[in-house]
């Protein structure tokens, strides 16, 4: 078995998985855009890690590729992957959002490469600080092999990866989970009571379940750890983002004022969109994020429309 691997990314999560993947005894190949993100990576691992020039210098030779990218970059990233990857090359993601259409990650990646030993990182719960560390989560995959070799070249921090096939369900657990997390801070700015804002998460986990079904996946998967992990608190992360961002919406702040005072990516923000109009095309009522739609669309009166859902029927499918 190739025992190379490569990481492609360089924030809070790429560097949980370098952890990991030092510490079960590798040296892993490292590439990212982000001068910041290289030099912390410099400073934190030095010689244990080899950092890269180039994505192709970082991951032709590798056994395993991991990609710890946001949604905004992963169809460019692919693509160059495509050039050059072999089929018995296996790739795991852990990207949290969609592209245009609704594209999610994996799919993207069947389509414009010849891998197909692909897995999907789900629920992870990672430290955060510059000492970020892969503490459990959900790994989904189709193929036994991608299990194995995941497992033998990470090592976890505390708990595990737990193995599931359903790719499609884990993988919308996260990409969903950003969009119930700005309905969250949506409930806060509105300042409506904790105990709504959990029945509110609720029907996050509701409209994700009705959307995975439409496109394949088991319902079961987002009443797991897939599902519920997502929505688990993580200070500092795009959880928080996503969480600070609809809290200023629910404010009356605009979409493009409060972006400019969050510092990272917010997903959710496409996902949202691009699950509404997805979700219409084929006839799926998803009440909360057609609820957070409104929001980002500076709808007035949060609260009255947040309420509305909380009275709808909360159905699963």
């Amino acid at each position: 078995m190739n025992t190379e691997i490569a990481i492609v990314g360089t924030g809070p999560f790429g560097r949980a998985i370098i952890s990991a993947a030092i510490d079960a005894g590798h040296r892993p190949r490292v590439w990212g855009r982000s001068e910041t993100g290289r030099q912390c990576v410099r400073e934190l691992f030095d010689d244990r890690v080899t950092l890269c020039e180039s994505l192709e210098e970082t991951c032709a030779q590798a056994g395993m590729i991991c990609l710890a990218i946001p949604a905004s970059g992963f169809y460019d990233v692919a693509m160059a992957l495509g050039a050059w990857l072999m089929p018995d090359q296996v790739i795991v993601h852990g990207t949290r959002g969609v592209s245009e259409g609704f594209a999610r990650s994996s799919q993207i990646l069947r389509d414009v490469t010849c891998v197909r030993q692909i897995g999907v990182l789900g629920g992870v719960m990672f430290r955060q600080g510059n000492h970020a560390k892969l503490i459990g989560g959900m790994l989904a995959s189709r193929f036994d092999d991608v299990q194995t070799t995941v497992r033998a070249m990470f090592h976890l921090d505390a708990g595990r990866l737990h193995a599931s096939d359903d790719v499609i369900g884990v993988e919308l657990c996260g990409v969903m989970g950003h969009v119930t997390e700005i309905a969250l801070g949506l409930a806060e700015g509105c300042a409506l009571d904790l105990s709504s804002a959990g029945v509110l998460a609720a029907y996050g986990l509701a409209d994700a379940a009705r959307l995975g079904v439409v496109l394949g996946a088991r319902r079961e998967t987002f009443h797991g750890l897939a599902g519920v992990g997502e929505l688990l608190p993580r200070h500092g992360s795009a959880s928080g983002r996503h969480r600070a961002l609809g809290k200023q919406l629910g404010q009356g702040i605009a979409l493009e004022d409060a972006l400019n005072t969050i510092d990272g990516e917010v997903e959710g923000v496409m996902t949202a969109r691009e699950a509404h109009a997805f979700a219409r095309s084929h006839g799926v009522h998803l009440p909360l994020v057609e609820a957070v739609v409104l929001a980002l669309d500076g709808v007035d009166h949060m609260a009255d429309v947040l309420r509305t859902v909380l009275c709808g029927e909360l159905a699963w499918s």
